[in-house]
C-alpha cells in the first residue's frame, strides 16, 4: 500500500488525496461492473451511491482495490483461466482480513490453480515490499495482533462485548468462515455461492471497519440479486451500525445484516422474508 501511494503523495496532500480517492472509487466501480450481469449493470450506480461507498470515500480506504481484484478474478474464472483468476485475487491482499471465507472456500473446493495464482501474487507483493523494509511482515503482524478501533463482524462483536483475547477473535473468525462456506454450499448457482462467500468476508473479518460494508455490494451483484428494498436496507443498517453509540450494538447490527444478506443469497429464506422480495 505504501509503495502504491508514492505517486499520489508526490502530488501533495490535498491533490494527491483527492486523486487517491478517485482512483479507489474507479477501482470499486470497475470491480462491480465485472461482477454484475449485463441486465443488472444499472445497479452499479445504486451501489456506488450507497452509504458504505460514501464511508469508503470519506476515509480513503482500499476496499475499491479489493473489489477490483474480486471482479477481475471472476472474469478470468469465467473465461477458464484459474491461474490468472488467482493472480487477480492478489489485489484482495491489500485487506486480507476480508477474504478469509474465500480462502477457505478455495481450499474446500480444491481449487489449487486459483490458490497457486493467489499465492504467487502474494509472493510478488511481499517480495517487492521486503526490498524496501525486510521487517514489514513482522511489524504488520504485530499491528494486526488484536482488534483496534471500530470493529464489525462476529469477532468485532466479541471484542466490543469485552472478549478481546486474540485466541477468541481468531476462533470466531474461523467459525464464521466455516459457517460461510457451509452456507454457500447450499446456494443454487455459482454466482450466488460466490456472493455468499464475499459477504461472509464481513462476518468473519478479525478487523472490519465501516467502509468494509462495501463487500455487500459485489456480493449482491455477482449473485444477480438486488432491488430497491435490499439496497435501502444495506445503506440504512450500515449507517445504523456506524452511528450506534454502543460499540456492541453496532457490531451486532453488522452481524445481522451480513447474515441476512448471506441467507437471502443462499436461498435459505423464502422470497420476501429477508430484506425484500428477491427477483
Amino acid at each position: 500500500m505504501a509503495v502504491l501511494a508514492v505517486p499520489f503523495t508526490g502530488l501533495g496532500a490535498v491533490t494527491g488525496g483527492r486523486v487517491w480517492i478517485l482512483f479507489g472509487t474507479a477501482c470499486f466501480a470497475l470491480g462491480l461492473l465485472a461482477l454484475s450481469e449485463r441486465s443488472r449493470r444499472a445497479q452499479v450506480v445504486t451501489a456506488i451511491g450507497s452509504a458504505p461507498t460514501a464511508v469508503m470515500v470519506l476515509n480513503a480506504q482500499l476496499d475499491g482495490l479489493v473489489v477490483l481484484g474480486l471482479g477481475l478474478a471472476w472474469l478470468a474464472f469465467q473465461a477458464g483461466s484459474e491461474w490468472l483468476a488467482g493472480a487477480a485475487l492478489g489485489l484482495t491482499l491489500f485487506k486480507p482480513q476480508l477474504v478469509l471465507p474465500l480462502g477457505l472456500a478455495l481450499l474446500a473446493g480444491r481449487r489449487w490453480r486459483l490458490l497457486g495464482g493467489w499465492a504467487g501474487a502474494g509472493i510478488v507483493l511481499a517480495g517487492g515490499s521486503a526490498l524496501i523494509d525486510r521487517r514489514w511482515i513482522l511489524d504488520w503482524l504485530h499491528a494486526a495482533g488484536g482488534p483496534t478501533g471500530a470493529n464489525l463482524g462476529l469477532p468485532g462483536l466479541a471484542a466490543a462485548a469485552g472478549g478481546s483475547h486474540l485466541w477468541l477473535v481468531l476462533a470466531l473468525a474461523v467459525a464464521a468462515a466455516i459457517f460461510t462456506v457451509a452456507l454457500a454450499a447450499r446456494a443454487p448457482s455459482i454466482g450466488r455461492q460466490v456472493g455468499v462467500v464475499i459477504a461472509g468476508g464481513l462476518l468473519a473479518a478479525p478487523h472490519a471497519l465501516g467502509s468494509d460494508f462495501t463487500l455487500l455490494a459485489p456480493a449482491v451483484l455477482v449473485a444477480g440479486d438486488g432491488g430497491f428494498v435490499l439496497w435501502l436496507a444495506i445503506s440504512a443498517l450500515s449507517l445504523g451500525a456506524l452511528y450506534a453509540h454502543i460499540d456492541w450494538l453496532g457490531a451486532l447490527i453488522s452481524v445481522l445484516l451480513a447474515v441476512g444478506v448471506m441467507a437471502r443469497l443462499a436461498g435459505v429464506a423464502g422470497p420476501g422474508e429477508i430484506l425484500g422480495k428477491k427477483k
